[in-house]
């Protein structure tokens, strides 16, 4: 890749909520935002799951090399550009599916019960929640979300933690009326085509595959993964006339609000799934936050940002922004 002419950048810092322990690190997630071709893009790494950190992305940016944020970034800057230079909104005559609830990491035993009272309250029916893979502490913490509602529903992520035995054993001691509230497990174990396939013919509740359906295919069979997790951050959805056999659910990248907004707009074409967009109660209120919906599954009251693009053309014109440095 050749370095893109005249891009300009602006540096952010997201703080986690008092309380809240996202992905394990109180600190501020920082990342840089994009200017090019008249749009925006997001830049936001998360070098616990491997991407280089933002100082490293903004010099594979400067030297016209890649990564697969970068890539995104660009792709989402020209295409935001083109909407805004017709004065088009990208979010017009779409609707964009509901979200589940992302469960806060850390919770106390205390706290499980008042936060699914609050999300089924505010119109939630299924919450995101992640385990780690070990017999008793995942039965057992499993059990007191289950026990806290027995109503919603939950998707489970292990992020690669766990066996085929440890699944098997767990899966057979879980009584039948949890399985039937799981609409998936994501990311179970490292993928490979003979371990997924396995799974899809033996276990009893469904297999979702996350990052590792980038490196495994083109939008073909995964396995017999049921379910297809997409982060638009990472990696477009599927062509027009290609959607595969999985259920789709695109999730945003706990990332900065126009990140979430690029994550909304691929969700708005798809067929509708329940998708994971309601991220932004994770970290501090700040003027891009303010503008989604502060509670419920819904994305945005009216689903329309105001402004061109993918929106907030105010907040955005209104940043420092800076020539990149070579």
């Amino acid at each position: 890749m050749s370095r893109p002419d005249s891009i300009e950048i602006s540096h952010f810092a997201l703080r986690p909520r008092r309380a809240l322990n996202v992905k394990h690190s109180g600190n501020e997630r920082k990342g840089f935002l994009i200017r090019w071709k008249g749009g925006f893009g997001c830049v936001h790494p998360w070098p616990e799951l491997g991407d280089a950190p933002a100082t490293e992305q903004l010099r594979l940016l400067a030297e016209g090399k890649t990564s697969p944020l970068i890539n995104r970034a660009l792709d989402c800057a020209r295409m935001d550009g083109a909407a805004r230079h017709e004065n088009l909104n990208l979010f017009t005559g779409l609707t964009v599916p509901a979200s589940h609830a992302t469960a806060p990491q850390g919770l106390t035993s205390d706290e499980i019960d008042p936060w699914c009272s609050q999300v089924r309250l505010q119109g939630f029916t299924t919450v995101k929640l992640k385990l780690r893979a070990g017999g008793r502490v995942a039965r057992s913490t499993l059990q007191q979300w289950m026990e806290a509602d027995e109503v919603l529903r939950f998707r489970l992520d292990f992020n690669e933690t766990g066996t085929l035995p440890f699944f098997e054993d767990w899966l057979d001691q879980m009584p039948q009326t949890w399985q039937q509230r799981l609409d998936f497990i994501e990311d179970p174990v490292c993928w490979s085509e003979e371990l997924w396939t396995w799974w899809g013919q033996t276990l009893p509740v469904p297999a979702a595959v996350d990052r590792q359906g980038q490196a495994a295919d083109l939008w073909g069979p995964v396995g017999s993964a049921t379910w297809r997790i997409v982060k638009p951050a990472l990696e477009s959805g599927p062509p027009a006339g290609r959607w595969p056999s999985q259920r789709v659910v695109f999730t945003s990248y706990m990332d900065h609000a126009l990140g979430q907004s690029v994550a909304a707009w691929e969700a708005a074409q798809s067929h509708g799934v329940t998708a994971g967009l309601m991220t932004h109660h994770l970290y501090e209120e700040d003027a891009f936050f303010n503008r989604l919906a502060q509670s419920g599954p819904n994305w945005n009251i009216s689903n329309v940002l105001p402004g061109t693009g993918l929106g907030f053309d105010d907040l955005l014109n209104g940043l420092a922004w800076v020539r990149l440095a070579d």
